[in-house]
């Protein structure tokens, strides 16, 4: 579950929204100072089973409450094999009361996306896709050390439309280096033009730590 949890109280009925992190990445972006790993896919199924039990121990302990809404967030989710996402939704299914409607969400970047894997994971009951895009800028792109082109993005968008989501979700971060205001209208231009049905739009924090952040720090960028 997500970084910490306070334990509820048992038996308020009180709906939960779950967050599951999947820290796992094919690259580290120069800017990410998130908990996630590039190079240790293999370590997936172990954590997939460690991430079983408990969410069975907290199912046990919230007495099987509602959940409305879940999340698979990362890291990179779409980077596990639809049988390890369908043992966790299962799980998730044991140890809580999910809605019939509930929005059940995953994060997908565009490098690490296929088809198959879109068709499968709505097939499944994912109704939520968020693409982290970014930028739709080359050089940007480049920059922030994402592995992916524009043109993936646009794949990755329209080939999830075509797997049945209706609820797509777009990143995009703004207050890049080198970014001008036209840079950002452009991005948003393009962003708005394949018609999402949600952006979420976050400004560039920098953690010293970060090669980016280091970067500027430096005075190289």
């Amino acid at each position: 579950m997500h970084r910490a949890m306070h334990q509820p109280s048992a038996g308020s009925g009180q709906e939960l929204a779950l967050y599951l992190h999947i820290p796992f990445c094919q690259s580290k972006c120069r800017y990410c100072d998130f908990n996630s790993f590039a190079g240790l896919s293999g370590l997936i199924p172990a954590y997939v089973d460690a991430l079983v039990r408990e969410i069975l121990i907290w199912g046990r302990i919230c007495g099987a409450r509602p959940a409305r809404t879940i999340y698979f967030g990362g890291g990179t989710p779409s980077l596990m094999a639809p049988a390890q996402i369908r043992t966790l939704s299962k799980s998730l299914r044991a140890g809580f009361a999910i809605a019939p409607d509930a929005e059940v969400s995953i994060e997908v970047n565009p490098s690490s996306t296929t088809r198959e894997d879109l068709n499968e994971q709505r097939q499944m009951g994912i109704n939520r896709v968020s693409i982290g895009v970014q930028s739709f800028q080359e050089a940007t792109l480049r920059l922030l050390g994402r592995p992916h082109s524009a043109a993936d993005t646009e794949y990755t968008y329209h080939v999830a439309r075509e797997a049945g989501f209706d609820n797509i979700n777009l990143d995009l971060l703004f207050g890049l280096p080198f970014q001008t205001l036209p840079d950002w209208k452009t991005t948003l231009q393009h962003a708005v033009a394949l018609s999402p049905d949600h952006l979420s739009l976050y400004p560039l924090t920098l953690d010293d730590a970060t090669p980016l952040g280091k970067a500027v720090l430096t005075g190289t960028v």
